[in-house]
Formats: structure tokens, sequence, C-alpha cells
């Protein structure tokens, strides 16, 4: 078990329906960012999450399953994952990248 909190990065939007599901975090912000009616990203820049950074948050995902399945047996034998469609667009990614974060997160989270 962790001595230190352990956590990884997360977007300013958790829908509701999604609430036992882990969002990761594919890019930060919008890259559109001029909708009249979204007030979440004003003000912020628009970037893409490297895949060393969601490889880290992958694994951190991992180590907080476990520890949370070494603490309860009443956690289900497999969490719901839906990958992270908050922050605007995972499609500015290189089809390359997402390959290897989909092949990142079956390997680790599946």
């Amino acid at each position: 078990m962790h001595n230190n909190p352990i956590k990884f990065e997360q977007g300013p939007i958790r829908p509701p329906n999604e609430a036992r599901s882990l969002l990761l975090r594919l890019t930060r912000n919008c890259p559109w960012n001029r909708c009249l009616f979204c007030p979440v990203y004003k003000g912020r820049k628009f970037s893409l999450r490297s895949v060393a950074e969601i490889k880290k948050d992958i694994q951190t995902a991992r180590d907080m399953a476990d520890e949370i399945k070494l603490r309860s047996l009443r956690v289900p034998r497999r969490v719901p994952l839906y990958r992270n469609l908050q922050d605007g667009s995972f499609s500015m990614q290189t089809d390359d990248m997402l390959a290897e974060e989909i092949k990142l997160l079956i390997e680790n989270l599946d």
C-alpha cells in the first residue's frame, strides 16, 4: 500500500453518468474554445498530452485499482473504463498516439 497519495491528471468536466468510470485525459482543454455556451476552457490553451504522461496515468490508475482491491472485497472485478472525451478533441492526436494509448489501456487495465 502507498504511504503517499497517488493521483493522475483529470479534466474539469466529469459527467454525472460517468461517476463510476475512469476518465483518462488525453488532451488538455479545447482546440476550438469559441462556443458561446461553454465557459469551461476560456483563457486556457489547448495542448496534447504526451504518451509518456498518459502511460504514467494508466500505471497510476492500475496502482489505485490494485490498492482498492486490497482494501475492499466489494469492488467489482473489473471497473468500467472509458477513453476520455473531455477537454475537447482527442482526435487531434495522431493515429499512432491513440493506438499506443489504447494498447496501454488494454494491457494495464483490462
